[in-house]
Formats: C-alpha cells, sequence, structure tokens
C-alpha cells in the first residue's frame, strides 16, 4: 500500500499552522513571564528563549506561507519547530508535559503536509531529540510517577 501526501489545493491550511504557531509561542511567552513575575526564577531562561528565538520563529514560518506557501511545507521547517521545543524544555524540564502536547501536534500537522514516510521520519527526529533530554534532566516531577 503506498501512501502519498494529502493534496493541498489552497495556502490556507499552512498558513493556519503558522498562525497556529504564533498563538502557541504567544501564549508560552506569557506564561513564562508570568512564571517569572511570581518569583519562579527558573522560568527566565525559558522565557528568554521563548521571546528571542521562538516567536520570531513563528512570525517567521507565518510570513514564509504567506508568500511561499510550497517552501513553508518544507521538512526543515519541522526541524525547526523541532529544535524549538527541545531547547525549551532542556531550558526548563517542568515543562515536559506541554512540550510533548505541542510536538505532537506538530509531528500530525507535518505528516498531514508531507505524507506518511516524512512523517514517520520527523517523528523520528523529535524522539531522538527530546528522549535524551527527558533522560538527563531531574525531571519536571516529584515522585515515582508521572502521568500525562
Amino acid at each position: 500500500m503506498r501512501m502519498e501526501r494529502v493534496p493541498l489545493e489552497s495556502s490556507r491550511p499552512v498558513i493556519g499552522l503558522a498562525a497556529v504557531r504564533i498563538a502557541l509561542s504567544t501564549i508560552a511567552v506569557a506564561a513564562a513571564g508570568v512564571a517569572v513575575i511570581s518569583g519562579e526564577d527558573e522560568a527566565k531562561p525559558v522565557l528568554v528563549f521563548l521571546g528571542a528565538v521562538a516567536l520570531p520563529w513563528s512570525i517567521f514560518t507565518l510570513v514564509l506561507a504567506q508568500r511561499a506557501p510550497r517552501i513553508s511545507m518544507s521538512p526543515f521547517l519541522a526541524v525547526g519547530d523541532l529544535v524549538v521545543l527541545a531547547t525549551s524544555e532542556a531550558l526548563l524540564p517542568a515543562i515536559y508535559g506541554p512540550v510533548r502536547s505541542i510536538t505532537l501536534l506538530l509531528i500530525v500537522a507535518h505528516a498531514y503536509f508531507q505524507g506518511a514516510g516524512m512523517g514517520t521520519l520527523i517523528a523520528a527526529v523529535g524522539v531522538t531529540m527530546l528522549v535524551p533530554i527527558a533522560a538527563l534532566s531531574d525531571g519536571p516531577h516529584e515522585g515515582g510517577r508521572l502521568v500525562i
């Protein structure tokens, strides 16, 4: 059975994904800002990273989606998404849960745009990037179990 990418008749889905990236980045910056204001000093590095890298990355992907939709479906953008998420988690392991949820969303979206084969490869890259970070960090939780 040969699985092919679902054809896209317009650039609206690609622009929609870019808009979702901006919304998620904006929410993440706001959440990190609230954490810092609340006295959570360990959130400062991730706040700086999100404001300096993740939000501009999201804006870049929206501009690219509007101007060159085909290029914005490149697997390189998926890798960029994964790098942003992995770096965020490395800076603040407590965001393990949200990072995993957003990673799953973006892997599924990229698989939709690029086909099952490329989606599987992107998922493998995501696992390769995120699992070692989780294994090497002290983890986001106290106690014996992490349930998400």
